[in-house]
């Protein structure tokens, strides 16, 4: 289309140029000329822009290869009886997380979803947590849905911790839900929680978050925690260095 329109605007020029038209020829095919091409322009960023500017959501899945969090090593088993947790794959649209599914078979409630959404890059931030997601049907027909309710963190919280040896005893399995414990208001944050007998899918909004986070799950048990893939510093610097270098050779080219 804007190749057509380009070679009728040349052929135009040249019938005007060579009619007259109040000018002489080379000066109003010149300005013909310039005219076109800002159309052409106009209309190829008219076509353009917006499909650059709506970027596809970003799906990420991760796998269940921790098993504790890292530096609460407290059991060297990966699931102790049930649940039995699987992958947990997270979608990201336009700065704000959509949805976290995780697979879960023989879910024990309550549960809990961990997230924080602009990690620093420093292992020991990563509990840094943003938003708190609990489910407060405690040993529950697994099945139920909707009854999850988000939570804003505070800069200081306070762990619930596992205290029966016949669990993950040691591990963190929630957060404090006590007043001035370091819950708060999530502001416009929601939550749609629903669990199939296979996948447990929480659906989110006005959630934002950036390209590096951490997200975890526990349930009261802490019986097969999960927690998303945690880059360390030397990671971040390496791939810093990466991205610092394509600028540098886009730059120079």
């Amino acid at each position: 289309m804007i190749l057509i329109t380009y070679r009728i605007g040349i052929h135009v020029a040249r019938l005007e140029a060579r009619i007259g038209f109040n000018h002489s020829p080379i000066k109003r095919e010149g300005k013909v000329m310039r005219k076109l091409n800002k159309s052409i322009i106009l209309l190829a960023l008219f076509i353009l822009v917006p499909s650059i500017a709506v970027a596809a959501p970003i799906t990420y899945t991760y796998s269940d290869n921790f098993k504790n969090w890292i530096g609460w090593e407290v059991d060297s088993r990966d699931n102790i009886s049930n649940p039995l947790v699987g992958d947990m794959t997270i979608i990201v649209d336009g700065g704000f997380l959509k949805s976290v599914s995780i697979n879960v078979v023989n879910r024990i409630t309550w549960d809990t979803l961990f997230i924080n959404t602009n990690y620093s890059g420093y292992v020991a931030d990563y509990q840094s947590w943003d938003f708190y997601v609990r489910d407060d049907k405690f040993n529950a027909d697994p099945a139920f849905n909707g009854t999850a309710i988000i939570y804003a963190v505070d800069k200081v919280y306070e762990y619930l911790i596992v205290t029966n040896p016949a669990y993950r005893d040691g591990h963190p399995s929630g957060i404090n839900p006590d007043l001035g414990k370091g819950l708060l208001n999530p502001g416009f944050a929601t939550v749609k929680e629903t669990y199939s007998g296979t996948t447990l899918l929480y659906e989110f909004t006005n959630v934002p978050i950036t390209n590096s986070f951490v997200v975890g799950y526990s349930q009261f048990c802490a019986n097969d925690v999960f927690l998303t893939r945690v880059p360390e510093p030397s990671t971040m610097l390496l791939l810093g260095l990466g991205l610092t270098g394509f600028a540098l050779l886009r730059r120079r080219d």
